[in-house]
């Protein structure tokens, strides 16, 4: 896959989980009666002040302050113009819990506004506070945009969002924390903010996400618009850090994916492990998804096998089963840094049959798959080495054969190649087992994961 390298300004994070991406038209409350009777505007602050300037409405001596607007659901929508420098931001509450406190006293979502990126973050002191997303974004700075920012109920979950000029950022929280209405507010260093008068704009908030397909190694971005919608995606390079705490990223480790415009993007096996996003040019909007991996474990799990030394249940792409009624186990070999599976178990996992012919000790199984015409494989259990492999003779084989308990096993490495597996993972220390096709290295919470499922049988 060419790739064009490129330093993205904006990027999206959370995951989200699969299902179309419908945003519903909230009813919009325009700003515009606030700012024709300013007192309707509740300051918790005495210093504050508030004074015309160009039509519009600023906020003087206001760092630090809250703007109440009053209990206001659906979405929120006005003109305005943004001043700021370094770290200094604007904070749009969102289904506020309070009308005069700073957003981590209360609870509620906020969305913040800085010159250089676009947070939204949620509150509650109950069940949880964190950021849903991290946005880097170059805000336009001394220009008036419009900025419509609220919370649509969807099936996934609440979605927050904030269309700043051409540009929509959102992120769901699959939790729904914030169910309750409540109040919005500005607040945060207010002085660089002015309120200007609109025009209500009839639509539907484009919401994007995308969601991995690890049987077909495939991303797919989702957005509630039939208007013909054209995607640029980017995917993380290798000097690529993901912060799960703040969920964001440093955007020039991201690369333009060159040549697709569609909302697949078919991944290659050493792109794996991947994060990406897409931007959707939409009515005019760019609509950035949501930050999504693809995930290494899930790839191993629907498309490969994983088990555990010691262990009587493995998983076959994704469908688990018991290797046979004896309860036999992976046993380790410790001479050769080898692992031996009971071969009738695995082979019926993958519904492969296997015969046994007594007279000459042989196994021969029927693979899915095989070289030219044959998908047969047979070996004796005496001897290293395969007599026919899938038309190929003589073949090599591992390690012999073993019996045990009147039942054959074989080496890892050898399954393996029966199953057109090309890659053997074994870890020491937890015993686990994976059989897959991409080279794939795993990390200490990614083999925990997956021997996770093992232990728990699903």
């Amino acid at each position: 896959m060419d790739l064009k390298k490129i330093i993205v300004t904006a990027l999206a994070s959370t995951i989200v989980s699969a299902g179309a991406a419908v945003c519903e038209a909230a009813e919009t409350v325009l700003l515009n009666d606030a700012l024709a009777d300013t007192s309707k505007i509740v300051l918790n602050s005495e210093a504050a002040q508030m004074e015309e300037v160009d039509g519009g409405i600023t906020f003087t001596d206001a760092v630090d302050a809250v703007a109440s607007f009053g209990q206001i659901s659906g979405s929120i929508e006005s003109d305005m113009s943004f001043e700021l420098e370094g770290e200094e931001w604007v904070g749009f509450q969102l289904m506020s819990e309070t009308e005069d406190q700073r957003c981590w006293m209360t609870n509620c979502y906020v969305i913040v506004v800085k010159a250089g990126n676009v947070e939204i973050q949620v509150f509650n002191a109950q069940k949880g506070s964190g950021y849903l997303a991290n946005y880097n974004y170059q805000l336009p700075i001394n220009e008036k945009i419009n900025v419509k920012t609220g919370v649509i109920p969807m099936q996934e979950g609440n979605y927050i969002f904030i269309k700043l000029g051409d540009t929509v950022f959102g992120a769901i929280d699959e939790n729904n924390i914030m169910q309750e209405e409540g109040y919005f507010a500005v607040e945060g260093a207010l002085d660089g903010l002015t309120l200007y008068e609109t025009e209500s704009v009839e639509e539907d908030i484009p919401c994007a996400q995308i969601t991995y397909d690890p049987k077909e190694n495939k991303l797919s971005a989702q957005i509630n618009s039939d208007s013909g919608a054209v995607y640029n995606w980017y995917l993380s390079t290798d000097e690529f850090i993901y912060d799960p705490i703040v969920k964001t990223t440093d955007p020039q480790y991201f690369e333009l994916v060159d040549g697709v415009d569609s909302s697949d993007l078919i991944l290659q096996d050493n792109e794996i492990g991947k994060y990406a996003f897409s931007v959707a040019k939409v009515n005019e909007l760019n609509v950035y998804s949501n930050v999504c991996r693809a995930d290494p474990v899930e790839y191993i799990f629907n498309n490969g096998f994983i088990g555990c030394i010691g262990y009587t249940n493995g998983f076959a792409e994704g469908k688990g089963f018991i290797y046979d009624s004896s309860d036999s186990a992976i046993y380790p070999d410790f001479l050769t840094e080898n692992a031996y599976i009971p071969l009738r178990g695995i082979m019926d996992g993958y519904g492969c049959p296997v015969e046994w012919n007594e007279a000459d000790r042989t196994v021969s199984i029927t693979t899915p798959q095989g070289t030219g015409n044959s998908t047969l494989v047979k070996f004796s259990v005496d001897k290293q080495g395969f007599i026919d492999f899938k038309g190929l003779m003589g073949s090599a084989m591992t390690d012999v054969p073993k019996l045990i308990n009147s039942r054959t096993f074989l080496d890892v490495y050898s399954t393996a190649a029966i199953l057109d597996y090309d890659n053997v993972f074994i870890d020491e220390g937890s015993g686990l087992i994976v059989m897959m096709k991409p080279d794939i290295e795993l990390s200490g919470d990614e083999i925990r994961t997956l021997c996770d499922r093992i232990e728990l049988g699903e």
